[in-house]
């Protein structure tokens, strides 16, 4: 770390894995033609030049912007891995999850226990290539809804309350008439088991 990067961390009592790197602020700069500073940046800059008579660089026309510029930080949910986190996760994906239905954009959906709920053999099917279909509950603002989807391909066995990310492909009418929610006939895959946590989302498995 240079003079000038120490002096503005203590300036601005900044962490230093907040700034960008030299290279990275010389790209920024050199992106950066026209446009004028935010009050922010004007203040960093009038306490930098208070203790320095002349700027770091005489030839760039906006100097200020040095000071400021920093990697976008994005916020990340983590939740336990017991039922009241899973619930609280499944809650947080309907109420604010980007759950639209279109197809080919993934969503996120539960593992429901296919045996116990449907009186199926199995909580989870295993086919004999190694695909598993499974009952998945996905997010949606009403709360979610029921879909019958199967794995892209093998991988990690799924379970009751898992987490995935559920793809759908494209619609039939005749499968949703054998429910009374006209959501149950979009056909989708599974190509994703995740992490209870995010966005972003991390993956735990990938089924190819």
């Amino acid at each position: 770390m240079n003079f000038f990067q120490r002096l503005t961390l203590r300036l601005l009592r900044r962490r230093p894995e907040d700034y960008l790197t030299t290279a990275e602020v010389h790209q920024r700069l050199e992106a950066l033609s026209t446009g004028q500073p935010s009050e922010e940046e004007l203040r960093a800059y009038a306490e930098w030049r208070a203790t320095n008579p002349s700027p770091p660089t005489p030839d760039d026309p906006q100097p200020w912007r040095k000071f400021i510029r920093q990697k976008p930080s994005q916020s990340v949910f983590v939740f336990t891995e017991d039922e009241t986190g899973r619930k609280a996760f499944f809650t947080l994906q309907c109420k604010y999850g980007d759950n639209k239905i279109e197809p080919n954009k993934g969503i996120v959906a539960m593992v429901l226990d296919a045996e116990r709920e449907f009186d199926a053999p199995t909580p989870v099917k295993v086919e004999a290539d190694g695909k598993q279909t499974a009952v998945l509950r996905v997010a949606s603002r009403d709360g979610g809804f029921v879909v019958l989807a199967k794995t892209s391909g093998r991988g990690e066995l799924l379970r009751p309350g898992d987490f995935v990310i559920w793809v759908p492909r494209n619609y039939s009418n005749d499968v949703a008439e054998t429910s009374n929610d006209a959501r149950f006939g979009w056909v989708g895959s599974i190509p994703a088991k995740i992490k209870t946590q995010g966005p972003p989302f991390e993956n735990i498995c990938r089924y190819r």
